[in-house]
């Protein structure tokens, strides 16, 4: 599923130009379809990688709350006469990605009473891509395909990356 997702990402990504838009240009053109369609695997794809570190049920309405409110944020459209929907579909993906990053803060944390030599390593690659992600929005000045990419390629390298603790 991550796979395809990965293939689906840098498939749209030849349809705009990563470095002056973000995805979200996609819906005014003939690939909004495609658009949906990678929005979804984003979310699913997420949900069945973290089901390994979900130990309750609170954690698990949480992940699929935040995944509806994903998808509902990424299919608002930008540009609309109204204008809390232009807004919505910037501040709602926003929040879920920063409230997910917050998520893997807590299960890294989680991880350092049964592991604490791996969890410090994860919270070394933790701070470094969030720090890149962060000097990547400093240089551009705004959420580009780059961006959006870079942020997928580092969500999926820690879930990968917290399998190693899940495992041993």
């Amino acid at each position: 599923m991550i796979t395809l997702t990965l293939i689906l990402t840098f498939g749209l990504c030849l349809c705009f130009n990563p470095v002056y838009n973000n995805y979200t240009s996609l819906l005014n053109s003939s690939y909004a379809f495609f658009y949906y369609l990678w929005i979804f695997f984003i979310v699913i794809s997420f949900f069945k990688k973290t089901v390994c570190f979900i130990n309750n049920q609170k954690e698990k309405r949480f992940l699929i709350i935040l995944g509806c409110l994903f998808i509902i944020g990424s299919y608002l459209p930008y540009q609309s006469p109204f204008i809390v929907t232009s807004y919505l579909h910037v501040f709602l993906p926003t929040i879920c990605m920063m409230m997910y990053f917050i998520y893997l803060f807590y299960k890294i944390s989680l991880f350092q009473k049964k592991e604490p030599i791996k969890a410090h390593l994860l919270f070394q690659w933790y701070f470094w891509g969030l720090s890149l992600i962060s000097m990547l929005i400093v240089f551009f000045g705004h959420i580009n395909g780059i961006i959006e990419i870079a942020i997928l390629i580092y969500i999926i390298f820690m879930i990968n990356k917290m399998y190693i603790i899940c495992d041993s």
